[in-house]
């Protein structure tokens, strides 16, 4: 277990105590994390990042951009870190 995993698992262990005894317990040895550079840094998991490496903040205003004017409600999957998904 690496210092950031046990840090991040205290902070989960503190609001879902379920979820941190389910990760206590999980392999992550088939998980291929590798840091994604560009303009911004990101981490791809088995070839998905994250996150953009490009221009995060322009990317999400992008996609707001494209609701429709009179759009009461979104549903946004896959948060990743908390940005659009990039494949």
């Amino acid at each position: 277990m690496t210092e950031l995993f046990s840090t991040n698992l205290q902070i989960i262990q503190q609001r879902w105590p379920v979820l941190a005894s389910a990760l206590k317990f999980q392999s992550f040895d088939d998980l291929d994390a590798n840091l994604v550079t560009g303009s911004n840094q990101t981490i791809s998991v088995n070839g998905i990042q994250l996150s953009s490496r490009h221009n995060r903040m322009s990317e999400a205003q992008l996609f707001i951009s494209q609701l429709p004017l009179d759009c009461k409600q979104v549903t946004v999957y896959g948060i990743g870190m908390g940005m659009s998904p990039v494949y």
